[in-house]
This record gives C-alpha cells, structure tokens and sequence, in this order.
C-alpha cells in the first residue's frame, strides 16, 4: 500500500495537474523534488526578482522613504528586482555551507539549494500583489508614518492593518517553507537546514562588517 507521500507525489506528478505555483503551498516537499528532478532552472530569475521587488518595497515601506522622496511605485520595483538578483549570492554561499557543515550527509547540488530558495520565497513575491492593492487604496501613504487617508476612516484601518497582517503572515510561511524546502533537498532535518541558514547569515554579515571596518581605517 502506498504511504500519503507517494499518494501525494503520484497525484502531483501528473502533468495535466502539476502546477508548481500553487502545490509549493499544498504539497511542498512533493513539489521541490519534482521541480529539482525535471525544471530545477526554470523561473529562478523571474522569482529572484519578484522576490528582490517584494523585499525592497517592503524596505521602503517600513523606512518611510516617501517622507524624503518622490517615491515612483514603479521604480522600486524595477530596482528592487535587480537588487533581489544578488540573493545568488547567498545561494552560492549556502551551497558553501551545507558542504561544510554535511560534508557527505549533504546530498543537494548547488542547482537544488537555489531552487529551494527562490521557491521558498515565492510567498514574499506574493506580497506585491498585496502592495498593489494597498498603492491603489491608499497611494504613496504607504511609504510614510503620515497617512491622513488611512486614519480618516475605521474602515481603512481595518483593510489597512488586515493587508499588513497577511504580508506578515507570508514572511513567516516563507521561512518555514526554506527550512523545510532545504531539508528536503539536502535530506536533512530541518534542524539541521535551520543551522545552515543562520551560519550562512552569520559568516556573511561577518565579511560585511569586516569590510565595512577596513574602509572606516
């Protein structure tokens, strides 16, 4: 009898009903083999950059950047796009890691980790769509502590803050679904994927402040 892994892999696997953008949510360690199996290259820019533009307007929002500039909705995300394309260079640094740290228990190329992460990001680039809605509601109040618009009205700040909830809501699945998503790949515990983002995070906040010291000398 098959387990519930292979039910689920077997259903997935169908191509008439496969469709990555919405099983990562359903299925996702059934969808992250899949993927690294047959496509494991495909969308990874598209999704670098949606997930450098979710990123970057989100870095916008919380900094107020409308209270010191003309904020171009459109600007942002086109910069912030370009920016999410060096989040490669964390994926190549993870890949690094996990090598260290697994030596031979670590079983993913460097192709899978990117594929992981750039699929564990697809919530984050989901809040664009959220971004909009709120550009249209409320325009550039977003990017500002003064939002006259948005305090006029109960009703506002209750979209307002129920948008805001759902975004928070996609960053925390997002980080869960890379720990999980780079266990799998790696055939590893999560714990243990876990341990790997962090040292990652951490040897490379290391370099950057090292840097940043040798150029205030």
């Amino acid at each position: 009898m098959k387990n519930i892994s292979q039910m689920r892999r077997s259903k997935a696997e169908k191509a008439e009903e496969f469709n990555p953008w919405i099983h990562i949510f359903t299925y996702p360690r059934e969808t992250i083999n899949i993927i690294v199996k047959f496509t494991p290259g495909r969308h990874v820019l598209m999704l670098y950059f949606l997930i450098g533009s979710a990123v970057y307007v989100q870095h916008a929002s919380n900094m107020h950047f409308g209270e010191r500039n003309t904020v171009s909705f459109g600007f942002l995300l086109f910069a912030g796009g370009f920016l999410g394309l060096l989040f490669e260079l964390y994926t190549a640094a993870l890949f690094k890691v996990g090598q260290y740290l697994f030596k031979e228990k670590a079983q993913a190329t460097r192709m899978a980790i990117r594929a992981a992460f750039v699929w564990a990001g697809f919530p984050i680039a989901c809040t664009l769509i959220i971004f909009i809605i709120e550009f249209l509601l409320f325009g550039n109040e977003i990017f500002s502590s003064h939002a006259p618009k948005i305090n006029s009205s109960a009703l506002y700040q209750v979209i307002f803050y129920a948008l805001e909830g759902c975004k928070a809501l996609l960053y925390i699945w997002s980080a869960i679904l890379f720990c999980v998503l780079l266990a799998e790949v790696q055939k590893i515990t999560v714990l243990k994927a876990l341990e790997q983002i962090l040292s990652t995070i951490f040897g490379m906040a290391v370099i950057v402040v090292f840097f940043a010291m040798l150029r205030l000398r």
